[in-house]
């Protein structure tokens, strides 16, 4: 659907700041999560309201089962893949990304203002969730839009002939949503710094998205701050016809060898 790609990432200056002091996070504040993006199978139709509400109670039962079967089982697979690594004396993946072409990251950060918190997790310091961020995993196969981008915006098959610019991939973010709290203090940047690198490792070259900020332009203004480029040639393919969902923006993908002594991401 057209608005799977609208990307609004809420980190603006307007936001009401709940933490102390103008706190800046670094990727050494902040713990990474990414899971498999689990998506609840499309509800069928019926024609008697009683039986339908059955059923729906029933379905509601057994898909939060198969959603819990499924987390449990990755789960197992994921420490079996580390088991295995301890055992054979190798050092385990920094990341991996789960299979199925979706993933979702989460961000954590622990706490350093107790007052700022209240309950249980204020009081032990416990990680608090900071955002969540939809993306794509998988290496998205070429086409002319996106070549034709590239080489607008990068000079790639022109300055360097001999770089198979057909042959380039690119993956997406889907959305980015930061905590009300936690706005304005540079996880938004963080986060695009680790779907960079996730990216990178997938061998996708371009993260593309659509950015959705109603035409206030403060959106796409601070993509365009993050090496983010206008790409108005992916609106169609994007979904998002004259801009009717948001402007196309891409940037290409990077992850230094030593990013993930840095960046803590956890798996699965």
């Amino acid at each position: 659907s057209s608005d799977i790609f609208d990307t609004n990432n809420n980190n603006n200056n307007d936001d009401v700041d709940i933490l102390q002091g103008s706190t800046t996070f670094k990727h050494a504040d902040v713990e990474w999560k990414i899971q498999p993006w689990f998506r609840p199978e499309p509800e069928s139709s019926s024609s008697e309201k009683k039986e339908k509400k059955i059923r729906d109670k029933l379905k509601r039962v057994w898909v939060s089962s198969k959603f819990l079967r499924k987390k449990l089982m990755l789960k197992a697979a994921a420490n079996i893949i580390r088991l295995d690594c301890f055992l054979k004396k190798r050092t385990a993946p920094k990341v991996l990304c789960p299979k199925g072409g979706q993933a979702v990251l989460e961000a954590f950060v622990v706490n350093k203002d107790k007052n700022k918190r209240s309950g249980l997790g204020g009081l032990l310091k416990l990680p608090q969730k900071a955002g969540k961020f939809g993306i794509t995993t998988h290496r998205g196969p070429p086409c002319p839009e996106v070549i034709e981008t590239i080489q607008d915006l990068y000079n790639i098959g022109q300055q360097n002939p001999s770089f198979p610019v057909e042959s380039v991939g690119v993956a997406a973010i889907i959305y980015m949503y930061i905590e009300p709290e936690y706005r304005s203090h540079g996880i938004g940047e963080l986060a695009l710094d680790v779907i960079s690198s996730l990216h990178a490792i997938q061998n996708c070259d371009f993260t593309i998205l659509v950015a959705d900020d109603d035409g206030s332009g403060k959106l796409v203004n601070w993509y365009l701050q993050n090496g983010f480029q206008l790409a108005p040639k992916l609106q169609n393919i994007m979904g998002s016809p004259d801009g009717i969902y948001g402007i196309t923006m891409i940037r290409p993908t990077f992850a230094s060898p030593e990013f993930y002594d840095n960046c803590q991401i956890k798996w699965w």
